[in-house]
């Protein structure tokens, strides 16, 4: 497969022979994130402080991660603070990651 995120706010999987859809699913933000594999799952943020967790054969959303950004006023700051952009990292069960409220953030799973 190939994972593809887009302006749309929609993270697509595609077969990487065909180039059809296999799924896809909306995030609550823009994505500009790539997207990491983590065990069976897909990892990516988006615009909207959150970061992803999603079932890679269906899609379907296993869990998300709420930055501290969230509750930001991005009017406050002159630029966008809740965005999550960079790809996360995956080292064992951990996950670490940076996001645009300067916090760079490490989650066990």
């Amino acid at each position: 497969m190939v994972f593809i995120g887009g302006d749309d706010g929609y993270f697509y999987a595609l077969d990487q022979q065909s180039g059809k859809l296999i799924w896809k699913f909306r995030s609550k933000g823009i994505i500009r994130s790539t997207g990491a594999i983590y065990k069976n799952s897909v990892l990516f943020g988006d615009t909207e402080a959150t970061l992803y967790a999603l079932d890679l054969r269906s899609g379907k959303e296993l869990w998300q991660y709420r930055i501290n950004g969230d509750s930001l006023d991005n009017e406050n700051f002159g630029y966008d603070r809740r965005a999550i952009t960079s790809t996360p990292v995956v080292a064992g069960n951990k996950i670490i990651f940076g996001a645009r409220d300067g916090y760079f953030i490490l989650c066990e799973r």
